[in-house]
């Protein structure tokens, strides 16, 4: 389906090509975080959302990728274990917290051999996310299984 953001294109396409698939969510231990479990490539990955924005509540899968292609992006980009505690606001001292980010920190290489150049892209800016704006606001006013 061609829409006016290539983003969104370029993101559905990867999402087809990927085989994704949401098998669940549910919330988490902590306060406004969910656990997604997606498939990707036939592959499970477990991944801890913070939905500050409520997206989860919103039918559309491709919103949903979104929300694991970011998480991914900040534990990719993060340092260690305490920069991306500090960046999301987590406790340091968590068990599961710590394992998490160490299963998914090894997960990460399997992850980009997907992406072009190997460079995890969560396809809609920063900017446009948090402002709800272009692109962003088209997936979350749109419904899409």
């Amino acid at each position: 389906m061609q829409h006016k953001y290539t983003e969104i294109d370029a993101l559905e396409k990867f999402y087809d090509t990927n085989n994704i698939l949401i098998l669940n969510i549910t919330p988490s231990i902590f306060e406004g975080v969910f656990v997604i479990t997606i498939l990707l490539n036939d592959v499970s990955y477990k991944v801890f959302i913070q939905d500050e924005y409520r997206d989860l509540e919103i039918r559309n899968t491709l919103l949903h990728a979104v929300l694991v292609l970011r998480e991914w992006e900040i534990i990719d980009d993060s340092t260690d274990y305490l920069d991306w505690c500090r960046q999301q606001g987590f406790p340091v001292k968590n068990e599961v917290l710590r394992q998490y980010y160490q299963e998914t920190s090894a997960n990460i290489p399997q992850i980009t051999s997907y992406f072009k150049d190997n460079k995890l892209n969560s396809f809609i800016t920063d900017l446009d996310f948090q402002l709800n704006a272009r692109a962003a606001q088209f997936l979350r006013i749109t419904t899409y299984n």
